[in-house]
């Protein structure tokens, strides 16, 4: 009778325990059945999200500098100020870069004259009124900006040929020329300039607008 009693016992404990394991597990699966359905929440949130754009477009900074546009081949009017900034200018960059200065650049004249051109684009851009003029113009702002992240003799060089290049081209010397500008014509120096520019213009384009 006593092994009856206690066999009995051992059942009823052997029962609680089963039934309080069943229900723990069961608990345990809800839960992880719960986080698998926030997991997959937060997994078609986070798909939803898209990266924000970049606040100037690359797309943007070539328009800016006119590369790989077409303009109306127009003629820019008499304008003494202007005449004068490309005149003026193209004289400080021969003396910058000329007989062989370039190779001995002073960079610190060269930052002073830059500054001005700056100061003085400010000052006629809003007189200027053809297309090719106002790119070029940016052109030569842009290359300012682009000298002073890659610092590199090449970018000066360039500054003198676009100067050098409008001063034939508006002021009509009859000189040879290097390609270098929208306006008067385009040639192959267009190309090289503008790739060197697009090639820093994440670090320059904050600049220009």
């Amino acid at each position: 009778m006593k092994w009856i009693i206690f066999s009995m016992l051992v059942l009823v404990v052997a029962g609680v325990v089963y039934i309080g394991f069943i229900q723990a597990n069961e608990e345990s699966i809800e839960e992880l059945e719960q986080v698998e359905e926030e997991v997959e929440t937060q997994v078609e949130d986070d798909e939803g999200i898209q990266d924000e754009p970049s606040s100037t477009p690359i797309e943007g900074f070539e328009e800016y500098i006119g590369h790989g546009m077409v303009f109306p081949d127009e003629t820019e009017p008499e304008n003494d100020e202007l005449s004068a900034f490309i005149r003026n200018y193209h004289s400080e960059y021969n003396r910058l870069v000329g007989h062989d200065n370039i190779n001995q650049l002073n960079w610190s004249r060269t930052r002073d004259v830059n500054n001005n051109i700056l100061n003085e684009i400010k000052n006629i851009k809003e007189s200027v009124q053809t297309d090719r003029m106002k790119h070029d113009l940016r052109r030569i702002k842009a290359g300012i900006y682009a000298k002073r992240e890659i610092r590199e003799t090449d970018v000066v060089r360039d500054l003198h040929r676009l100067f050098h290049d409008l001063d034939i081209h508006y002021n009509n010397y009859s000189e040879s020329t290097f390609g270098a500008t929208l306006y008067g014509g385009t040639g192959r120096g267009v190309e090289r300039i503008n790739e060197k520019l697009l090639s820093v213009s994440d670090e320059i384009e904050e600049y220009l607008y």
